[in-house]
């Protein structure tokens, strides 16, 4: 064994102790305040008020961002966000060729079809050029990927976006608090779609959220799983 080993091949760890830290355990009164919130209305979950209505106006805040719709995953905020998009069978999609299957999984669901696009080396995100050579009349959206939080280079997607009329979607499932250039990623987008699943940096246990400025957009995403909540109707 010499120091330039690595640790996996039997050289000298850099970090010599484990990672021990446990999420602290729920408190009683935790438990009460649900039960309690619980037992007022059975349809209060769908109906998005109480700590669920809270808790959206705080990521709005926190994203800079009009709109927030809590959901039951990460997955599920990218399914509204397609089909808000207008995602259909005849329709594509560009998404990262690096990334979790959830990204491109729920376009297939809407009867879309995922096109792959390369990675920039430098920052592990979607590659501006090769998503714009990918760009074809059944391109309905860009779904840019903020991979382990490392932000995406937004600025020319918006530019992309806007030049081809595209819907373009955050997943910004690793990135929770992550700026760019200033700016919170998921504000830079149409939408912005986040996983609060309990690996990830803000969890939830298992949950998701999606941000806007749109409120059409917003409307749509009802739609799916929170038609309670319509209120003009339009989507």
């Amino acid at each position: 064994m010499n120091g330039s080993e690595l640790a996996i091949d039997g050289g000298r760890p850099a970090v010599s102790t484990r990672y021990r830290e446990r999420w602290r355990s729920i408190r009683l009164r935790d438990l009460a305040a649900i039960v309690r919130w619980g037992l007022r209305d059975v349809n209060t979950l769908a109906k998005g008020d109480g700590p669920i209505a809270d808790f959206e106006r705080r990521f709005a805040a926190l994203t800079g961002t009009r709109h927030a719709l809590a959901m039951n995953s990460g997955t599920a905020t990218l399914h509204s966000a397609y089909l808000a998009a207008g995602v259909r069978p005849g329709t594509e999609v560009i998404v990262p060729s690096y990334t979790f299957f959830a990204t491109a999984a729920p376009i297939l669901q809407c009867g879309g079809t995922p096109i792959f696009c390369d990675v920039d080396e430098r920052t592990l995100t979607a590659n501006p050029d090769d998503v714009e050579r990918r760009i074809s009349p059944r391109t309905r959206a860009i779904s840019v990927v903020h991979m382990w939080g490392n932000p995406a280079t937004m600025d020319r997607f918006v530019e992309l976006a806007r030049r081809h009329a595209l819907v373009l979607i955050e997943d910004c499932s690793h990135a929770h608090g992550a700026t760019y250039r200033g700016r919170p990623v998921g504000s830079w987008g149409d939408i912005g779609c986040f996983s609060l699943q309990g690996a990830k940096a803000v969890s939830g246990g298992e949950a998701g959220i999606a941000v806007t400025n749109n409120p059409i957009l917003f409307d749509r995403m009802l739609v799916l799983g929170h038609y309670g909540r319509l209120k003009r109707g339009q989507a």
